[in-house]
């Protein structure tokens, strides 16, 4: 884990894959300052909620 923490928690699994369907992902230079932006910005997409707002493949995800 780049951040230390989990990007999604709850007390269940039913409450992770709700937050993880209803919310935005957390910027992981808020855990860990020294991370890029660069690096925060392509993870971000990665994990956008909108499918059309993510990398087409991983190919692209790895370029960013």
């Amino acid at each position: 884990m780049l951040a230390g923490t989990l990007p999604f928690a709850g007390p269940t699994a039913a409450a992770v894959i709700a937050a993880r369907l209803s919310v935005a992902p957390p910027s992981v230079r808020a855990a860990r300052p020294e991370v890029s932006d660069a690096h925060d910005q392509a993870l971000r997409r990665a994990l956008a909620l909108r499918v059309d707002e993510r990398f087409d493949s991983v190919a692209d995800f790895a370029r960013a």
